[in-house]
């Protein structure tokens, strides 16, 4: 019977996440806040509460619905020149599942290294947002660069690691600090409500 609870919680918390991520989607500035060339998002933080609480699968579920989502906000409201790119697959849901892998992998793993769960909450939570970033930007840079538009090929830097360095400064600095502020808390808060079950 214990199982059959497990499942219906684990099911039911990536309902709450994918519940979540689709506000985040919907509400314009919310989910993505784009200011000038700035596109800061908090979709990660589902993912990575997901990934902390529930492990790799629920990492993996949600980093793809995540993809999902973004490509939805790309199709539907493009801020950026480069945002028409989120539209395929490969730059919007590809990087997001291999970051949901990864925040689950990260999580599990520093679970077994230290007994402290606010400590591996928030490596896990620092570390998995900037490999977000990582997976996103290199990919895009990729793809943008094989691309036939000339101003999306006229605004990338020949040299991905500028690209990367150049974007992942400042944005990044502050999804890292939103995901801990944020992430590390609510997961936090979920594990101790399963223990006390």
């Amino acid at each position: 019977m214990k199982n059959k609870r497990f499942g219906v919680s684990e099911l039911t918390l990536n309902a709450m996440f994918m519940a979540i991520t689709i506000v985040l989607s919907l509400v314009p500035f919310l989910g993505m806040i784009s200011i000038g060339v700035l596109s800061i998002t908090t979709m990660h933080i589902p993912v990575i509460v997901a990934g902390i609480v529930l492990g790799w699968k629920g990492g993996l579920i949600n980093g793809i619905f995540f993809g999902l989502a973004s490509m939805y906000i790309a199709a539907t409201r493009p801020v950026g020149l480069l945002d028409v790119l989120f539209v395929n697959p490969i730059v919007a849901v590809l990087p997001r599942a291999l970051f949901g892998l990864s925040v689950g992998l990260l999580s599990d793993g520093l679970k077994r290294i230290t007994r402290n769960n606010v400590v591996s909450s928030s490596i896990t939570a620092v570390v998995s947002t900037l490999l977000h970033a990582v997976f996103v930007l290199s990919i895009l840079y990729f793809v943008a660069m094989s691309s036939t538009d000339a101003a999306i090929l006229e605004a990338m830097p020949s040299n991905v690691w500028i690209f990367l360095g150049s974007i992942a400064s400042l944005n990044t600095a502050l999804e890292v600090g939103i995901a801990v502020l944020i992430g590390v808390p609510v997961s936090l808060a979920i594990q101790h409500a399963q223990s006390n079950r």
